[in-house]
């Protein structure tokens, strides 16, 4: 049985690692966050947001899979 609080924290990343990981800018991530097209950030703090990795790669590999049949 997993416990999903005991995932390890490198499953949250932060903008530059999104930024490494999809090749957009920070205003392009927040321009598709807001048309609904980007996974949701999670505020930790203040000063903190971060993404969970996975959601993140889901939406890189169902935009190649797009792009692989022109959509």
């Amino acid at each position: 049985m997993t416990n999903d609080i005991a995932q390890p924290l490198t499953n949250l990343i932060r903008i530059k690692d999104v930024c490494k990981m999809t090749g957009l800018s920070k205003s392009s991530i927040n321009r598709y966050e807001g048309l609904g097209d980007f996974p949701k950030r999670h505020r930790i703090s203040k000063g903190c947001v971060v993404w969970q990795m996975a959601d993140v790669q889901s939406w890189i590999h169902k935009k190649l899979a797009g792009a692989d049949t022109g959509r």
